[in-house]
């Protein structure tokens, strides 16, 4: 599936007297990673959330190439080609690592469920393709070892590549991650940072959240520096590294006083 640009107008969203997300707007150039930063509590994952349908705007628009998807539940964003990790591991220790990457799969199937617990042979030559695709995606974050484990049974950097696995067997030309190196090494963080690469490098647009400065400067061809709720700059890494806003938003922000 192609890319196609992600443009956020001016979007808002305010818990009760909290402006979480305040007059944002910003744009995802096709093909490109960009960086969405700024101070814990600066607004980050929820602007994630109103991107992806997670929540609805209080205010604003976003548009997926000529598509309008502010409005739309989650599940139809992501039949838009958007897919997205989360902070917080959604995984099932019930099921293997396979069958985790086969159910975001199963959203392209064309049989029912019905048919395929009757074991008729459309649907199970379809599980078998879903199985197939499973493995190719697997092998391209590195979990091929890993299939017929449970979540439990991974180390925890695995499991953040196993999210990531899930969201490209949907088959989505733009990925949102959130926080995809939290716990992980640094020889981790190296194979993420070849894996976010790589992923960039099939066409696909990628909106990161990352708090790890190092990778994000590796990374990103593009950053939107948010504190407050407000964007307070936007551009290249190293335009936005000099800028006196984003530096006074960062120093001037003690650990710990604000959470995400």
């Amino acid at each position: 599936m192609r890319s196609s640009e992600l443009t956020v107008n001016d979007i808002s969203r305010h818990f009760g007297g909290v402006r979480a997300v305040d007059g944002l707007s910003f744009s995802v150039e096709p093909g490109i990673i960009c960086g969405l930063i700024g101070p814990n509590g600066s607004g980050k994952t929820t602007t994630l959330n109103l991107v992806t349908g997670v929540m609805p705007l209080s205010g604003g628009e976003v548009r997926y190439g000529d598509k309008v998807i502010s409005g739309l539940k989650r599940h139809e964003v992501a039949r838009m080609g958007i897919a997205r990790t989360f902070q917080n591991l959604r995984l099932f220790n019930t099921l293997t690592v396979l069958d985790h990457v086969k159910l975001s799969r199963f959203r392209h199937a064309r049989t029912s469920l019905v048919p395929a617990l009757l074991g008729l042979p459309g649907p199970l030559a379809e599980d078998r393709a879903a199985a197939d695709y499973a493995r190719e995606v697997l092998a391209r974050v590195g979990l091929a070892q890993y299939e017929n484990a449970v979540p439990s049974e991974l180390p925890y950097g695995r499991r953040k590549l196993l999210e990531i696995a899930r969201a490209l067997a949907t088959d989505a030309s733009f990925l949102c991650l959130d926080e995809p190196a939290a716990g992980m090494s640094e020889s981790e963080i190296s194979e993420l940072i070849r894996l976010i690469r790589s992923i960039r490098d099939t066409g696909m647009s990628i909106l990161l959240i990352e708090h790890r400065m190092s990778l994000v400067m590796t990374v990103c061809e593009k950053l939107v520096v948010l504190n407050y709720g407000k964007k307070i700059a936007e551009g290249t890494c190293n335009d936005v590294s000099c800028d006196p806003n984003v530096i006074r938003a960062y120093l001037g922000t003690r650990h710990g006083e604000r959470t995400a």
